[in-house]
């Protein structure tokens, strides 16, 4: 077996696992799963990132996108828990792990896999799959990238807080218990990384496109990955029973009306986005030609 071939049976593998994770987390049968399955999944999409972008950007373009992830993700999550700007009031609990500050390492990390696949999957939706980017691509592709990330947040924050309270908003908020604030906040923070990466790329000189962007694999193995972190929570509304759940403000949540909501905001998201990516790579074959 080729390089290329076990490279891509690893990618496969990895998009396995997870979907496993997801499944398992969705059925609630396991309470290491419920408690730990959100990390198990960030470390098996780091993995399939590294792996995935290392095969379009190459190492030096693809660690410049974690760079900036680590150092502006720390940099707003930081800021944020200090002063309330820009997502609001909140702190970590233990839960995550060791911190950097106030922040878990973890929580690092799983910017820059979604902040990758988020990135990945707009540049279908956009039409532009050159790694140098031009002209209006470069303030066009961060601002659908930035939207499709903040997708992946409305749907678990509140499981995260409300429910397994992986971190805590001080006052509350109307999305069960999270406050709106939060994802003005995203935006701005994502935004910030998705147009760094970009004008970084900006500045590179043209280059030949790697052979792998014009393989249907490439992307759909992207929207597949994708779509395991909604996975769950599609499953969670069903299995598990209802419960209620206080957050800071004084209010009392339904577990049932939290998962459900999720999984249906889901669907209309981040399913939705994946759901037009496979439509244009593989019915309307939009992948670009060698």
């Amino acid at each position: 077996m080729g390089r290329a071939k076990k490279m891509d049976l690893i990618l496969w593998v990895l998009i396995s696992i997870a979907a496993l994770i997801s499944t398992v987390q969705g059925l609630h049968i396991s309470n290491f799963f419920n408690m730990h399955g959100p990390s198990m999944l960030v470390i098996v999409c780091v993995i399939f990132t590294f792996m995935h972008g290392y095969q379009r950007y190459g190492w030096k373009d693809l660690m410049v996108f974690f760079f900036i992830a680590i150092v502006f993700g720390n940099l707003y999550e930081n800021l944020s828990i200090t002063t309330g700007f820009p997502f609001g009031h909140y702190h970590y609990t233990g839960q995550l792990g060791p911190k950097f500050i106030h922040v878990p390492y973890i929580i690092n990390i799983a910017y820059f896999q979604m902040l990758y696949l988020a990135w990945t999957l707009a540049h279908v939706l956009v039409d532009n799959y050159s790694n140098a980017l031009k002209g209006s691509y470069i303030i066009v592709l961060p601002v659908v990238a930035s939207f499709v990330m903040v997708m992946w947040d409305m749907v678990i924050d509140p499981h995260m807080s409300t429910i397994s309270q992986h971190w805590i908003w001080h006052q509350g908020g109307p999305y069960f218990g999270v406050p709106f604030v939060n994802y003005m906040g995203w935006f701005l923070c994502v935004f910030t990384m998705n147009m760094l990466f970009a004008f970084y790329l900006s500045k590179k000189g043209d280059e030949a496109p790697p052979a792998i962007i014009f393989t249907k694999r490439f992307w759909m193995q992207a929207v597949c990955i994708y779509l395991t972190w909604p996975l769950s929570f599609v499953i969670k509304g069903f299995c598990i029973p209802d419960s209620t759940v206080p957050t800071m403000d004084g209010r009392l949540w339904h577990s049932t009306d939290l998962y459900q909501t999720a999984g249906l905001i889901s669907i209309v998201t981040m399913c939705f986005i994946a759901l037009l990516v496979f439509i244009k790579v593989a019915v309307l074959n939009h992948v670009p030609e060698s």
